[in-house]
């Protein structure tokens, strides 16, 4: 699918289980604001969204409420969030220790970027609303976090644990 959802009639939220992309060149895109991928309905150590499709971007949704990662990322040449509106991560994987907002996983030289992001709160970017971790890279290389413009840049706060955590061998 090209497009998950656009809206304009207020927050649409989706309770769909895991949503995994594993084809290529895949996008989900949403209009600000108006697509949550919500997992407070999932079972317990499931991700809300999960991409193992190389070439994959995912931009302007909220993941929100997953019961261990968010967003997990196993594939390369990934784009998560732009300049031209934040994605947001809020409530995810509270009460494991290791659970993230976003998990890039087991990807070595993943040319995986991370843009233009709210992690930790939700709204206009002044409600904290935090996740267990924002951002986990474990045993993956090649991870950019922000960008050189200002719409690229991450908001990340109020995280139970860390904001961002790298992996040693990462």
């Amino acid at each position: 699918f090209r497009s998950l959802i656009s809206g304009g009639i207020g927050p649409i939220f989706l309770y769909l289980g895991t949503l995994e992309l594993q084809r290529p060149h895949l996008t989900v895109m949403g209009a600000t604001g108006d697509a949550v991928l919500d997992g407070r309905m999932n079972p317990v150590e499931t991700d809300v969204f999960d991409i193992s499709g190389d070439g994959c971007v995912v931009k302007q949704v909220a993941i929100a409420n997953s019961r261990r990662y968010g967003l997990r990322i196993r594939a390369k040449q990934v784009l998560v969030g732009d300049s031209t509106g934040p994605t947001m991560f809020y409530g995810n994987g509270l009460g494991d220790t290791t659970a993230a907002a976003v998990i890039v996983d087991d990807t070595p030289d993943a040319d995986v970027v991370i843009a233009g992001c709210w992690i930790g709160v939700k709204g206009n970017g002044t409600v904290v609303a935090p996740n267990e971790n924002g951002i986990r890279v474990v045993h993956s290389t090649s991870v950019v976090i922000g960008g050189s413009h200002p719409g690229e840049r991450n908001l990340i706060s109020g995280n139970v644990r860390y904001g961002i955590a790298i992996d040693s061998r990462s």
